[in-house]
């Protein structure tokens, strides 16, 4: 399998790094990979998965991409040609990555990117996100009934979850968020806010993004994904379990797989093989139109 670094236009004028994976064997599928928050297309699955043996016999290229919130934090220069970073201070040089992430701008990534696969031949394009990127892969697959199927990999399913960790009480939350919203109010969305935890820093506007955050977000999606879904988390991720089996089971799919990986935490650590085996088996048999659901 070959490998290409490409770069894929958004809609809104920024450019995205990733790297396309050739088949081996010609086929009409794609598999675009998500990265989680903090994450790049060379970690997680959209490392692993495209490459391993499991794969290789599958007729399917596969594209893992470097979302806008790739990586914590790094340095972005603006082409002149480029318009600027919503809420940012006009300087040569603007910050981007995961304690920046827009949670409006995800759903910009994944509709380039399957823009992209689809002018570049690819007719059963499948969408993969773990973590963040499943938070983004579930909104898209809402949105988008073509997909050939869609690969959900323990997905944020709130962005308010780490409240509790960063703030000591209710009243240091209200008390933060509202300094966020009189930044953003005053042009300053881009500064960041310290935290205690991951990420150790948040900017004012994805903050106040993540308190106004609709409640079960996640799970209002899922009765609109009727293609093909493939869901894992791990045994260990024990808080979110109910959140994502009650997405799953209102997804009106009719060829839908849940893959509980044992002994593992949201890292999939350990759990590598079977992700990979997980993905060949419903991609290959998607494909092929064969299975049993």
């Amino acid at each position: 399998m070959s490998v290409e670094l490409v770069r894929i236009p958004t809609s809104d004028g920024l450019v995205l790094d990733g790297a396309l994976h050739h088949a081996d064997q010609i086929g009409s599928g794609a598999v675009l990979y998500l990265h989680g928050k903090g994450g790049a297309f060379y970690t997680g699955p959209g490392r692993y998965v495209p490459e391993s043996s499991e794969m290789s016999g599958v007729p399917c290229a596969h594209l893992a991409i470097n979302m806008r919130m790739h990586d914590l934090g790094f340095s972005r220069h603006n082409a002149p040609d480029r318009p600027m970073l919503a809420n940012t201070p006009p300087f040569p040089v603007s910050a981007g990555g995961g304690m920046w992430e827009r949670l409006a701008e995800g759903i910009l990534d994944v509709q380039a990117a399957v823009r992209w696969l689809r002018e570049n031949g690819a007719q059963k394009v499948f969408v993969s996100g773990k973590s963040s990127g499943g938070f983004f892969a579930t909104q898209y697959a809402s949105t988008d009934p073509t997909l050939a199927g869609v690969i959900i990999m323990s997905p944020v399913h709130t962005h308010r979850m780490p409240f509790p960790t960063w703030f000591a009480s209710d009243a240091e939350r209200a008390g933060t968020v509202q300094r966020a919203r009189e930044m953003v109010a005053d042009g300053q969305g881009y500064a960041l806010i310290p935290l205690p935890q991951w990420y150790f820093a948040i900017s004012a506007a994805s903050l106040v993004e993540r308190a106004d955050e609709p409640e079960n977000i996640w799970v209002d999606w899922m009765p609109s994904l009727a293609a093909p879904v493939l869901m894992f988390y791990g045994d260990l991720e024990v808080d979110d379990v109910p959140v994502w089996y009650e997405g799953f089971t209102k997804s009106p799919s009719q060829q839908k797989r849940l893959v509980v990986l044992a002994n593992a935490d949201h890292s999939y650590i350990g759990g590598e093989q079977t992700v990979c085996a997980e993905v060949s088996r419903f991609v290959g048999e998607v494909l092929a139109g064969s299975g049993e659901w």
